[in-house]
């Protein structure tokens, strides 16, 4: 008789648990949908940006747009930005994650003003630390998010001038292989 009960509670439990887990999936997916006629200014601000991504890919470069549809959405934004600030301002924190898994930065949940890029590397510092090694921080000298933002800013002439910290930004953040 109280197995029951029981069972109905870790029923409840397993359930709550992935609804948790797949919700911000699904959310992700409705903003997705709901905002496909946004994905044209995303492209054109991608356009105009200061950061490099002619060697990103036709795929890489949707999922970008995509990424910053979703962050752009899920932030909340104070009234200091303009419209073409939100638009780079997303741009440039998804550029790090466009072939990355993301959580679309959980602890920032407010842009009260713009950030530069290096601000948004800091929270891949400690990832890079764990996924790759630290050995592989101390070989950037502990100039990650510098280095990460010439990185984004020129990659051809950062693989030129430091092709050890090309190559070792270039796996972790899965980007991209120039000729």
């Amino acid at each position: 008789m109280i197995f029951i009960p029981v069972g109905l509670f870790f029923a409840a439990l397993a359930i709550y648990f992935l609804y948790k887990k797949f919700k911000p999936q699904w959310d992700r997916q409705k903003i997705l949908e709901k905002s496909q006629h946004q994905i044209p200014r995303f492209q054109d601000a991608i356009l105009k940006s200061e950061w490099s991504t002619d060697h990103l890919n036709e795929a890489q470069l949707k999922r970008l747009c995509e990424k910053a549809l979703i962050f752009y959405h899920e932030k909340k934004w104070t009234s200091s930005f303009i419209e073409e600030q939100k638009l780079e301002e997303s741009i440039k924190a998804c550029l790090p994650v466009v072939n990355r898994e993301t959580n679309y930065y959980p602890s920032v949940r407010t842009l009260e003003n713009p950030r530069p890029l290096r601000e948004w590397l800091i929270f891949h510092q400690r990832q890079f630390s764990v996924e790759r090694s630290k050995a592989e921080l101390k070989e950037l000298k502990g100039d990650f998010c510098l280095l990460g933002e010439d990185f984004f800013r020129d990659p051809h002439q950062f693989r030129k001038d430091q092709p050890q910290a090309y190559e070792i930004l270039n796996s972790y953040f899965q980007h991209f292989s120039i000729s």
